[in-house]
């Protein structure tokens, strides 16, 4: 779980010194405009995983990205009962778009399900006695050759994800470290830029090459903030250990993580940004309101949280559950072990 996660603890260690930063002084934007101007002809390439995978996808569903494009961009209204598929396996049918998005989706979700299953298994299986100390040995050789590894790995495979889920099992079964994990996770990190860049430069567009930029000197100057001083790594890899540990002892912290981050704190944010910046003035006072209220309650629940026992609370509610569940692992093991027994004690 903390091979999983510490790829969005150094995001938010690094939103949480860049953003007051880029608010403050605009260093990227500075450093991103100034090398914007720069364009290309060529650069492209495919990546391998598309060559495999696009052939499938393209057997089952194929849409018009230029139309869905012009819709979002607002250059044409989408009419009602318009559809955006042109070929595959949908084209023809019946089912809305909607209708054939979430059953794509739905796919889509089952093979990664599949395949991250067989990953493991397979993984188990090849990393074994010497592999697994081969291994262990190279990756132990030096952290900043492995942000490399971890950066041109993603930007030939042109996905992050790919390394990512590979590299989860892997920590899983003892492979490798956390320690280990943390320099190929930032390394892919900063490979996820290349890809955006190549294509901002063959736009040759000098607003879409700055945003690339920024998205390009944002991680470099995190891997710059908290890899080459060993101390600067910690407040990143013990948040990935703490959540592992919360989600060890009850899994819905993990839950509980991933909504509260990627569902409820952009949305709170996005409506505050709105109201703060809303036309009425009573809607723009509401939202500055709100905001310190917030800002209010996240201070109060820290303060609870380090200097009034809140730690212990939620330790001891942690301890709880992982008991309740050890309590349940053993009576559904007793059981089965009952249920086990039952011919020869009939006999």
């Amino acid at each position: 779980m903390a091979a999983a996660t510490v790829h969005d603890m150094y995001n938010l260690w690094s939103v949480f010194v860049l953003f007051p930063l880029e608010v403050l002084f605009h260093p990227l934007e500075e450093l991103s405009i100034a090398m914007s101007n720069a364009k290309t002809n060529s650069g492209s390439f495919s990546s391998p995983v598309d060559a495999v995978v696009n052939p499938l996808t393209q057997e089952l569903l194929v849409v018009d990205k230029a139309a869905i494009y012009e819709v979002a961009t607002g250059d044409v209204v989408c009419e009602p009962g318009q559809s955006f598929v042109t070929s595959g396996a949908f084209e023809g049918s019946s089912l809305s778009d909607g209708g054939i998005g979430a059953i794509t989706v739905v796919i889509g979700f089952c093979i990664l399900v599949c395949s991250l299953l067989t990953l493991v298994k397979m993984l188990a299986k090849v990393f074994m006695g010497p592999t697994k100390r081969l291994i262990s040995k190279l990756l132990d050789y030096n952290g900043y050759v492995n942000i490399i590894v971890g950066t041109m790995i993603t930007f030939c495979v042109h996905s992050s994800t790919v390394v990512t889920s590979t590299l989860t099992p892997l920590a899983g079964l003892g492979v490798i470290t956390l320690e280990q994990v943390y320099p190929l996770v930032i390394g892919a990190n900063l490979g996820t830029t290349g890809t955006a860049l190549l294509a901002a430069l063959v736009t040759g567009k000098s607003d879409s090459v700055a945003i690339a930029l920024v998205h390009f000197w944002f991680n470099v100057f995190g891997i710059l903030l908290f890899y080459p001083i060993p101390i600067t790594r910690k407040p990143i890899l013990s948040w990935a250990r703490s959540l592992a540990f919360f989600s060890a002892a009850w899994s819905m912290s993990a839950v509980l993580f991933l909504v509260i981050l990627f569902l409820v704190a952009p949305g709170i944010l996005l409506g505050l940004v709105y109201m703060c910046t809303a036309d009425s003035t009573a809607v723009e006072v509401l939202g500055y309101i709100i905001a310190a209220i917030v800002v209010a309650a996240l201070a109060g629940i820290l303060f609870w949280y380090s200097k009034k026992g809140g730690r212990s609370v939620w330790h001891g509610f942690l301890e709880r559950k992982r008991l309740e569940r050890e309590a349940q692992e053993a009576r559904e093991a007793a059981r089965s072990h009952t249920q086990s027994n039952l011919p020869h004690n009939a006999v």
